[in-house]
């Protein structure tokens, strides 16, 4: 049962590599015909079913020069034997791919560091905000102590008062 279902994977996985192989080749012809880099970038072929797509090489590893060539899914960058250096053009015919890499690590770094930015300044204003209150906790309990002893000197001086009185009245000496 085993060796049955892995022939038959064996043989489905043949005939895709063989069907993928086929389209690759039409794929290579559809692009290997076009000369110019604004129709290279722009062009995909519609009998295709993956929908594949092609970039221009300024110079290929074989000595060639303005050569289309093609890819699927993936960025050509997997396929730079053909064009090394990352000198290819994919979208459009101003930009590299090598200044695109560029450009999306610059705004990932960008991107992070705007990041521990906001972060750090989200804890600085929550460091500030709990101290301002730990300060102003500081500051009503040194006025609840003030009121306390204020009042106690109060209370003191009216017992002192009274003792007072009390020693007069009785001719009492302290």
């Amino acid at each position: 049962m085993y060796k049955l279902v892995a022939l038959a994977c064996i043989l489905l996985g043949a005939l895709v590599l063989s069907v993928s192989a086929q389209n690759d080749d039409e794929h290579r012809q559809f692009c290997a015909n076009i000369t110019d880099c604004g129709e290279c970038v722009g062009a995909s072929n519609p009998d295709l079913s993956q929908g594949g797509r092609c970039y221009f090489c300024k110079k290929t590893d074989k000595g060639k020069e303005n050569v289309c060539l093609p890819y699927g899914f993936n960025l050509p960058i997997a396929s730079s034997s053909e064009c090394p250096g990352l000198n290819f053009n994919i979208d459009n015919c101003t930009i590299t791919a090598l200044v695109y890499i560029i450009l999306i690590c610059v705004f990932v770094v960008l991107f992070f560091a705007g990041c521990c930015i906001i972060c750090c300044c989200c804890c600085c204003w929550c460091h500030r905000r709990r101290q301002r209150q730990r300060e102003l906790e500081d500051e009503n309990y040194m006025q609840e102590r003030d009121h306390i002893r204020q009042k106690s000197s109060e209370r003191r001086a009216e017992r002192k008062a009274k003792n007072d009185e009390i020693r007069k009245k009785y001719d009492l000496r302290p």
